[in-house]
């Protein structure tokens, strides 16, 4: 399993299709589908398909440190920055660091990942009390019977 990406542009700022393949032309050897608003890129040995939704750039199932210096290369030039699905941010090294603007959006999925185990562990609980009184009432019943 690979890395999604997205290529983030301060102040939300879109992408034209248009720009995505001049941009992407100058990191690897391009197949463009228009129809369907992607490129392919070959980069290396690997081929990778950027799309573009909604005026933004995003690829996923990137297995390679080659192709993600590549992609961090492609943002650069696209005047923004490489973004991973645990909002680490890429440089043109391979090396990731925490961007600044993404401190809040961070700290809130952190937040959301907190709450979700805490209520993992009360289902678990609850479970495990439901169990035990099924238990109890069994060993109940048994023990009825046996009389």
């Amino acid at each position: 399993m690979g890395y999604n990406l997205t290529i983030v542009r301060p102040n939300d700022g879109l992408i034209s299709f248009k720009e995505l393949v001049d941009a992407a032309s100058s990191i690897g050897e391009c197949s463009v589908d228009t129809a369907n608003k992607r490129i392919s890129v070959k980069i290396e040995s690997e081929v990778v398909l950027i799309h573009l939704m909604n005026q933004v750039a995003f690829t996923s199932n990137v297995t390679s440190d080659q192709v993600i210096k590549k992609l961090a290369l492609l943002a650069s030039a696209l005047g923004g920055r490489l973004r991973g699905d645990e909002m680490e941010t890429y440089r043109e090294d391979g090396s990731s660091y925490t961007h600044p603007d993404d401190l809040d959006e961070l700290t809130e999925h952190k937040e959301q990942i907190a709450r979700l185990v805490e209520r993992r562990k009360l289902i678990t609980i609850a479970k495990a009390i439901i169990l035990i009184v099924v238990l109890v009432c069994l060993v109940i019943n048994f023990l009825k019977d046996f009389k």
